[in-house]
């Protein structure tokens, strides 16, 4: 059973960043579909702040879940100073030591939600989005965790909204959503180098390679080089994690449509940043209001539709038919992201959203389009994403990859609802094995991949099970 943290511990972070100001009231648990365990620092006189913790170690993780704090921490210092006209993640302010913390300086003296670096006027909706790290540890004796402590975005998961976005406020969400997405999208690798975020930026000593211990890839500790070498790293860890599991999936055959059409994936030449759920309404935080009081959003972070400044101000959201007008003003706001510990550097199709059928509105504001149809001609409809004419084979692949992920979580942390989940996921991955089938190789498009990347899975770690039907091992925790 995991101990909630106790308010002293807290405070003793606390006092680590050099924040004596701040006394901590209470320490509550915040509700979360996240791994991570999450909770409210409610302070006295200050905003509150966020400690997330790592998942309880009774949990099976994939080995793409390995690195959650880190990956989040590293994510909020690199935009932080990628914004900043920073290259390289680095601490936001002096890093203190402090035990085993690696506190970042809170010399605000006030609000806990304050800047702590100097924002450019192009960047400054996106910074108001991006939590602020105060501290960092990967390994506290402090917490007997490894934790972060940040600024709290406000709002809540569109997932826990008590009531359904209207029609109206799901299209103004999914718009704002779309230029958020398109803006993380902007921002490349510091080093031109593909893979996870925090095997990219920072890799940990004892980083391992997705694929699994015994093929290592050497590509790993700093990029992969090209993206087909990094996302074969990526796709062969959740097959490794489904055969260590006895999940029974098409294995052969998502290898061998890898092999048929991997090469495609080297069209992407530009690493960008892509969270990976970022658009889902799991992680997506609003701020809204239905009572007809402004004072509910002022302190709401962010209106995106500003994140493109070159952009005409959109017009007013007109009503969906059929919706009743209550009298009261119905107003939201995207203000950030629960979680931003899923971050790769990747073609930006890799992201989830693409792969469920986003709406016109999403990728209206993704192609950095306005809302009143008053769009710039000059810039292509797509300008973010590269080799079009092999993107649907690319997006067939990243389905692939995400339907099999999704089988394999039920297996390591079977619930309630796991039976329903999987045969979902099970029905997609048939559906897109199917599509590849029918797919023609073109063999002028083929190329051979640089020797230095070889594939992270030469020989597979055991043999292949194909069928889409519920292996002979029943689920286990």
């Amino acid at each position: 059973m995991n101990q909630h943290p106790a308010d002293a511990s807290v405070q003793k972070v606390l006092r680590a960043t050099g924040s004596n100001v701040m006394t901590v009231e209470a320490v509550r648990p915040l509700p979360s579909a996240r791994l991570q365990r999450v909770y409210e620092v409610k302070l006295v006189d200050h905003d509150p702040l966020v400690l997330v913790l790592e998942p309880p170690a009774m949990l099976r993780l994939l080995r793409s879940e390995q690195w959650l704090i880190r990956s989040e921490a590293e994510a909020a210092r690199w935009i932080r100073s990628a914004l900043s006209g920073g290259d390289r993640a680095a601490p936001i302010d002096g890093r203190i030591l402090c035990d085993e913390l690696e506190c970042i300086s809170s010399s605000t003296g006030g609000r806990a939600s304050e800047k702590y670096v100097a924002e450019s006027a192009d960047d400054l909706d996106l910074l108001k989005l991006l939590p602020s790290l105060l501290c960092h540890s990967q390994a506290s004796n402090v917490l007997g965790s490894a934790f972060n402590l940040l600024s709290r975005t406000p709002g809540q998961a569109i997932s826990s909204l008590p009531k359904p976005l209207t029609g109206t406020e799901r299209k103004h969400v999914d718009f704002e959503t779309g230029r958020l997405v398109r803006r993380l999208s902007q921002l490349t690798s510091p080093s031109g180098k593909f893979g996870p975020l925090v095997a990219v930026l920072t890799p940990p000593p004892d980083f391992k390679p997705l694929g699994g211990a015994d093929n290592a890839c050497p590509f790993y500790g700093q990029g992969a080089s090209n993206w087909s070498a990094a996302f074969q790293s990526i796709l062969e860890g959740v097959l490794r994690d489904g055969e260590d599991m006895a999940v029974t999936v098409a294995y052969s055959a998502i290898r061998r449509h890898f092999r048929r059409f991997g090469h495609l994936l080297d069209g992407v030449t530009i690493p960008r940043l892509v969270i990976i759920d970022a658009a889902e309404d799991s992680n997506t935080m609003v701020v809204l209001s239905r009572t007809g009081d402004p004072q509910l959003l002022r302190d709401a972070r962010l209106d995106i539709h500003e994140l493109c400044r070159d952009e005409d101000d959109f017009d007013e959201q007109q009503k969906t038919p059929g919706e009743e007008s209550t009298g009261t003003t119905s107003e939201v706001v995207v203000a950030g992201l629960r979680d931003w510990s899923s971050c790769i550097f990747a073609d930006p199709l890799m992201a989830t959203v693409f792969c469920t059928q986003p709406s016109a509105e999403f990728y209206r504001g993704f192609s950095g389009r306005t809302r009143d149809g008053k769009d710039d001609e000059t810039r292509p409809e797509f300008d973010l994403i590269e080799d079009r004419d092999s993107a649907d084979i690319r997006l067939l692949l990243y389905q692939c990859y995400h339907a099999t992920s999704a089988i394999v979580r039920e297996f390591y942390r079977p619930q309630i609802d796991s039976t329903s989940r999987e045969l979902a996921a099970r029905r997609k991955l048939s559906e897109v094995l199917a599509k590849l089938e029918r797919v023609e190789e073109d063999p002028k498009r083929r190329h051979r991949r640089p020797s230095a990347e070889l594939s992270p899975a030469k020989r597979p770690k055991s043999a292949d099970h194909d069928g889409n039907t519920r292996g002979a091992q029943n689920k286990s925790g």
